[in-house]
Formats: C-alpha cells, sequence, structure tokens
C-alpha cells in the first residue's frame, strides 16, 4: 500500500490496524477518528510525518513506528506513545524552531588517530602533538560552521575511545540518524577483522547512518589502498574514502568540507521542534557551562516550572532527550531516577574508569567496594559511587558477589573455559545461532542478568553455565564463527531452552535485532553421543513440515528422523513453562502464545515475543 482511503476514518469500532511492511508516505487527517484503536502498527513504511489529528485518538493506543524515517514528530516521540506525540504537537503549535544540529562520530581501533584528526578539524592552523594520548572514554566538541543560508549548523564530535574493553558499551552511543567518521591507519594493511567490525557494528546500531572512511597518517604511507569498491557494495551507507594526515594537513580541507555537506543531508536537519523543548535544552546547557555534570530530577522539573511546563510535560521533554542521548535519567531506576545526567560522556568515563583499571583488569575484573576511592582517584564525590554501580548494573556491564561487598565486570575474565566446568554433552539438547554479525557483549550480558543462578566459577568471558530447577544450560559464543551454542541437560530442557533464546532475545532486541539463524540438534542415536550432532536448519524443518513430510535425514548418521519429534525438542506447554518462569520469579505478557515452537520461536529470537513485563 502507498495510502489508505479517507474512508478508513469510518471504522469507529476499529481496534487493531496492522499496516507494517508498505510503502505508506503519509497517513490520512482521517485517522484521528478511529475512536476505539488501541493498536496501531506502521512498522517498515516510508512515513515520514504524522498527522496532528493522530492526538485526537483517546484510548491508551500502542502505536509502533520503528523503521520509518519519521521526523514530524521524530521517533523518539513516537517511541513513547500517544500521550508524548498528543503534547509534541500540542507545543509544537505555540512555537517552534528548526534543527541545524547534528552529531558526527568518530569510531575506529585505539590509538588510529581519531583524537588527532578531529582536533585538526577544530584548530586546523595548530600543530598536532604526536605523543597525544589515546582518548579515554569518550570526548565531545562543538563545533560551528556557517550554512549557506547564513544560519549556525552546530555539530557535536563524539571521540570514541577504541579499546576492545569498551566495544560493549558501543550500543548506547552509536545513534541513528548521525555521520560517522571510520578512521583506519594507513600504516596497517592487516585491519580487516577491525574494519569488518566497525562496519557491520555502525550498519545495525545507527539503522545504515552514512559513513565516511578516512585513511589518517597518510603522511607514512601514500600507496596504501584499500577495495573500495566491494565495501560499497557491500555496505551502501559507506559515502566515500579519503586520505587525511593530522600531521602535515594534507586532506584536513577536503574532509571538513565533505563533512558540512553529509551533516546537512541528516533526516532530522531542518525540521522542526517546539520551541520549549529548545528553551529547556538552552538551560540545562548553561549548567554544563558553569561545571555542572548533574541536576536532582527535582531540579529539573523546577527548571521546566519556570517555563510554565508541568512535569507531565517535563516528563516527555526528558523522555525526548533521554532518547537521543543528549541528557539522560532512568526514570524506572530506583537508584538512578533522581539523577539528571546534563553530560552523559561524564557519566560514561566514570564507569570506564573501572573498566580500563589495569588492577581490576589483572584481577580479571574482580573488585572490591571498599577499592573504589583508589580506582576513582578523587575524581568524583564518594556520593557517587553506587551510582555509577548502578549505571553499569543497568547496562549489564557487571554483577555482584559476596552480598554486594564486590562486583565482577565479565568483559574482564579469562578468555578460556575454566578446567573444573566438566560438561557432559551426552543427550543434550543443543541450539546454535549462526549471526550474520555478532555484536560484543551478548554473552557477557547474559551472564550478568543470570548471577544468581550461577556457580562461583561456571563463567568465563565467552560462556556462562548456571541451573534452573531441574535443568542445566551451558551457552557459549564462537566468535570467529558467529556463533552462540546452547547446550541443556535436566528434565526440563525446553523450559530453559525457551528460557535462554527468550533472554537472548530481549539482550538482540537492544542491539536492533541483528540478522541470525536458528539451528536444532539431530536426535538420532549417533548425534546424541556426539560433541558435534548434525544440526538442521530451523526454517528448513517449518518448511518440510509444510509439505507434511513426516522425516528429515541426518548427514551424519543417514538416518531418517521423525520430523514432529524433532519439533517437539523445540516447544512446551503453557503450563510447564508458567511453572518454571513462576519458580525463577520471572512473569511474562498474559497473551503469550499457548505452544512455544514454530514462528512463535522465531519472532520470540527476533525479539517481538516473550517480553518480560
Amino acid at each position: 500500500l502507498t495510502s489508505l482511503p479517507a474512508e478508513i476514518g469510518e471504522l469507529k469500532n476499529l481496534q487493531v490496524l496492522h499496516l507494517g511492511g508498505n510503502k505508506l508516505t503519509s497517513l490520512p487527517a482521517v485517522i484521528g477518528k478511529l475512536e476505539n484503536l488501541v493498536s496501531l502498527d506502521l512498522r517498515l513504511n516510508n512515513l515520514t510525518s504524522l498527522p496532528a489529528e493522530i492526538g485526537n485518538l483517546k484510548n491508551y493506543v500502542k502505536i509502533s513506528s520503528a523503521r520509518n524515517p519519521l521526523t514530524n514528530p521524530p521517533l523518539e516521540v513516537c517511541e513513547e506513545g500517544i500521550k508524548a506525540i498528543r503534547n509534541y504537537f500540542e507545543e509544537l503549535q505555540k512555537d517552534s524552531e528548526v534543527i541545524n544540529e547534528a552529531k558526527v562520530l568518530f569510531v575506529g581501533q585505539g590509538e588510529v588517530g581519531k583524537t588527532c584528526l578531529m582536533k585538526k578539524l577544530l584548530k586546523p592552523n595548530e600543530d598536532v602533538n604526536l605523543k597525544e594520548v589515546s582518548t579515554k572514554g569518550i570526548d565531545v566538541k562543538d563545533w560551528h560552521f556557517e550554512t549557506d543560508k547564513k544560519e549556525d549548523f552546530r555539530v557535536n564530535f563524539w571521540d570514541f575511545g577504541g579499546q576492545e574493553i569498551l566495544h560493549s558499551t558501543h550500543q548506547f552511543f552509536l545513534t541513528k540518524r548521525s555521520l560517522y567518521i571510520l578512521v583506519w591507519d594507513s600504516r596497517m594493511d592487516n585491519q580487516i577483522f577491525a574494519f569488518d567490525y566497525w562496519l557491520n557494528v555502525i550498519k545495525l546500531l545507527s539503522d545504515n547512518s552514512p559513513v565516511i572512511i578516512v585513511l589518517s597518517k597518510s603522511e607514512l604511507n601514500r600507496n596504501i589502498s584499500v577495495a573500495e569498491t566491494e565495501l560499497m557494495e557491500r555496505f551502501k551507507n559507506i559515502v566515500t574514502f579519503c586520505k587525511v594526515s593530522a600531521i602535515t594537513g594534507d586532506g584536513i580541507t577536503e574532509l571538513k568540507a565533505l563533512i558540512k555537506q553529509e551533516v546537512q543531508k541528516l533526516t532530522l536537519v531542518g525540521t522542526k521542534v517546539p520551541k520549549s523543548f529548545i528553551n529547556i535544552r538552552k538551560k540545562l546547557e548553561a549548567l554544563t557551562e558553569n561545571g555542572e555534570n548533574y541536576i536532582s530530577y527535582k531540579e529539573y522539573l523546577k527548571i521546566c516550572n519556570s517555563f510554565a511546563l508541568k512535569k507531565e510535560k517535563a516528563d516527555f521533554i526528558r523522555d525526548y532527550y533521554h532518547d537521543l542521548g543528549i541528557f539522560l535519567n532512568f526514570k524506572d531506576n530506583e537508584i538512578l531516577s533522581d539523577y539528571f545526567f546534563l553530560q552523559p560522556e561524564w557519566a560514561t568515563n566514570a564507569v570506564y574508569c573501572l573498566l580500563e583499571n589495569h588492577t581490576i583488569q589483572d584481577n580479571n575484573g574482580r573488585f572490591l567496594c571498599s577499592e573504589l576511592p583508589k580506582y576513582f582517584s578523587g575524581k568524583y564525590e564518594d556520593k557517587l559511587y553506587p551510582v555509577f554501580l548502578e549505571l553499569m548494573r543497568k547496562f549489564e556491564l557487571c554483577f555482584p558477589i559476596d552480598n554486594g561487598k564486590g562486583y565482577i565486570i565479565p568483559e574482564l575474565l579469562p578468555q578460556d573455559k575454566p578446567k573444573n566446568l566438566r560438561w557432559t554433552y551426552k543427550n543434550n539438547l543443543k541450539v546454535v545461532l549462526k549471526y550474520k554479525f555478532l555484536p560484543n557483549g551478548i554473552i557477557t550480558r547474559l551472564t550478568s542478568r543470570n548471577y544468581k543462578d550461577i556457580g562461583k566459577h561456571d563463567y568465563w568471558r565467552y560462556g556462562v553455565a548456571f541451573q534452573i530447577e531441574d535443568a542445566v544450560v551451558m551457552v557459549r559464543e564462537i566468535r570467529l564463527e558467529r556463533e552462540i551454542k546452547i547446550y541443556i541437560s535436566g528434565k526440563q530442557k525446553n523450559e530453559m531452552l525457551f528460557y535462554v533464546l527468550n533472554e537472548i532475545a530481549e539482550i538482540n532486541r537492544t542491539l536492533q535485532n541483528p540478522s541470525l539463524d536458528v539451528f536444532v540438534t539431530c536426535t538420532c542415536d549417533e548425534c546424541r553421543e556426539s560433541e558435534e550432532p548434525y544440526l538442521f536448519d530451523y526454517d528448513y524443518l517449518e518448511r518440510a513440515k509444510a509439505k507434511n513430510k513426516q522425516f528429515v535425514e541426518c548427514q551424519n548418521s543417514l538416518e531418517d528422523i521423525s520430523l514432529p519429534a524433532l519439533l517437539s525438542g523445540m516447544a512446551t506447554s503453557k503450563s510447564k513453562l508458567d511453572k518454571f518462569l513462576d519458580n525463577r520469579a520471572v512473569y511474562y505478557a498474559k497473551d503469550i502464545a499457548v505452544e512455544f515452537g514454530g514462528t512463535v520461536l522465531s519472532k520470540m529470537l527476533l525479539g517481538m515475543g516473550g517480553v518480560p513485563v
């Protein structure tokens, strides 16, 4: 569908409207007359705006708007629901201001020259210090230029430390509708894995935001070249390649011109936002200029009240800027909710103090709370230590040990499986998830989420084993093969499988649902005894089932395997699952499917079902 007829407004009793996966560019204003609507699915269309009349919908309407180039209202507002949309249009009618601002992120491995390049762009006439210390954490700088329309344009440069330990935090900062500068050291022609990682993570987490690839330090290797055509065919979001030198200044003028050109093309640029949103932001940024890094939530409300904005409207603005990553306030967290972070990079760098500490790294990620003053080196107030720890727990970067006296950062654990963790592979239920691109941090976050069920030494950087009721699971990540392998033994295998898959699906959802394929274990006698049984493609089994096939052939033993029996290993009854989850103290939505198999499993793995509430 490319449009909807006006007559749709006559469907007064319509409750659910599913328009996902079409080619809609606009919605008719009469959509606001659907007085009984409770669910509106607009995903995967070409919508750039919604009609203001949509705010007339009176029910609590669930609106799904992902994968649309929305700018009016912005996608961040739409994702907050119908009340936020209504507030946005109400404030927009009072007064508005055009956005002339963009975010540019410098990414790449450590010590490739990102910091020197950014400083040269900001101050082209100053010499670059060759002994410049690598960025620890995040550094943010502003750059202003005048557009052809004689308007001031603001660019926010974000310089990211490239150390591998920081990669698992990228999910929180690699934002959509931004411009990326991927910096590559032209002296090193063996960085294909790093290249592949950064291009894939930008494509995934930023929803294909544009990328300029910069070959830095060109004065040291002028003959370097990369397979530009091949890369641009594979990654359509690559704008171009540039050779620059922060030492000689070669290519800097051309790169600046290119950045100016590309940032003005970003979708949010040139759109209007309510004046009240801008006023609040200017007031908050004025506080940062006076050295404030955070205020209390109550102080934030007072500022909004000074602009005649009551709590509900203040919260809408708060949520908008939180989703954009400009200010942070975690409203649903008991410890963090009272802290309104004016500079997210300041709070993040506090977390990086622990992630990058050599003593903690040498201790395999373990540290005591009593040691925090030493690690923070007097840079932060003592009362903020629990706040930073809670921030790490919120992002699933650590978990407590010894009744909260200490913590473990799983990204710093040893890479090899503990020798005292012995696993019997016989009669396991085994599922393999094969990712097209495997983001960092899935296993370590799974460990942090389930630390209460894990034995003292049953975890390492790329794996974890834990037990719930009568089921034991081991989950391993094979990075080179882009696989996550799940082994389950015990009496409640199917229930444990659903639980683990749902946990991974929840993590995948925060990573923009990376594409993956599911493979299940063959049940023949030979495969039951094997550590590497034959794996059936789950989609293939579903297609065979649709064709009424009763058997499929194992490629190891060449035996015919019962298809219904094979699929039954991927399903469980609602009553059994409820009991399993009740014992785990995890509760799921009431409308969850009765049988967890078939397409329900596939949707769950994409983060579209089985979501804890």
